[in-house]
């Protein structure tokens, strides 16, 4: 499937362990909960040792979800992300509180990779995780003061909030569709984020010059995306010309 999709396989690690099962159950509102399957997993042993080199044609790494908090694996990302901060760096957090219900080991990897975070993708929910009845842009400031470049903050039917180390913001409505299932939704965000800025340059360089308007454009793409995403059963994510061809529309 990956040599499918065109997903350049060099820096897969194999290492005899099993997969990680995650089990979806969706409500009939299309909001999904999550059952993880993953002690001992392929991807959560992962350390330092067994990374890989990263060439010079790896230009950003993204990181996100248990990964951040799961040993050994958290602390090798955590020190890759610290060698490679000097290339495009994306974060979504994506808590599951299910594997590891302790928010303090959340807060302290979130702001570990705010530092050198060039977009961080969080959603209202994680953030009220993370801190209770705390104010959504007061907390976005302090992400945008520890040193992220862009914060956004998604809150499901509601409006995207988003604000740059340049001092502009932006607020975007989702597109109003056909809701079967959310989820993906999240993923198909982020990932329209990266698609966007990566067709307009090299992302580093991109998300510090950014206008109002392209930061508008760039919030919109994503929220079509994601609408597409929800319009359909099972994390079936849209291609590029779908979402293109909607945008237009």
């Amino acid at each position: 499937m990956l040599e499918s999709e065109s997903v350049n396989t060099d820096y897969l690690v194999r290492n005899g362990r099993r997969t990680t099962i995650v089990i979806v159950g969706v409500n009939e509102q299309g909001q999904p909960s999550y059952a993880f399957y993953g002690q001992g997993s392929a991807d959560c042993s992962l350390s330092n040792e067994s990374l890989p080199v990263i060439g010079d044609a790896v230009t950003g790494l993204h990181f996100g979800s248990y990964s951040l908090v799961m040993q050994p694996i958290a602390d090798a990302f955590a020190d890759l992300m610290k060698q490679m901060s000097d290339r495009f760096i994306s974060i979504d957090p994506n808590i599951r509180p299910s594997i590891q219900p302790d928010m303090e080991v959340w807060r302290q990897r979130l702001w570990e990779y705010a530092e050198k975070a060039d977009l961080l993708k969080i959603s209202a929910e994680d953030v009220d995780y993370l801190y209770p009845g705390r104010d959504h842009e007061e907390f976005a400031d302090a992400l945008i003061k520890a040193g992220t470049q862009l914060v956004v903050i998604t809150d499901g039917s509601s409006d995207v909030k988003c604000w740059t180390q340049s001092g502009l913001s932006v607020t975007r409505s989702p597109r109003v569709g056909k809701l079967v299932d959310t989820v993906g939704a999240g993923d198909t965000f982020q990932a329209a984020l990266l698609t966007r800025l990566a067709q307009w340059g090299e992302p580093k360089q991109v998300i510090r010059s950014l206008s109002s308007e392209q930061l508008d454009e760039l919030m919109g793409f994503a929220v079509t995306a994601a609408a597409i995403t929800c319009s359909r059963r099972g994390a079936d994510l849209p291609r590029l010309d779908e979402v293109l061809k909607e945008s237009k529309d």
